[in-house]
């Protein structure tokens, strides 16, 4: 996926429901390394990880999701 300036891209990150099982501390950045580069992007995200389960979708253009919400 090519962005153009000024254009967004978006994932979606699944984990178990919190109440449902244990529950691990939130992060405050998510660290993401681009396809083929060796150099990761940090950006401002929370994300919970529960019942050790974590899945992130590919990236898509938009603020959406993948799939869009």
């Amino acid at each position: 996926m090519l962005l153009q300036p000024g254009a967004t891209a978006s994932d979606t990150v699944h984990t178990l429901n919190a109440g449902a099982t244990s529950c691990s501390g939130t992060s405050t950045s998510l660290r993401i390394y681009p396809p083929g580069d060796r150099d990761a992007v940090v950006i401002p995200g929370q994300v919970m990880l529960c019942g050790g389960e974590l899945s992130v979708s590919p990236f898509t253009q938009g603020s959406g999701g993948n799939p869009p919400s």
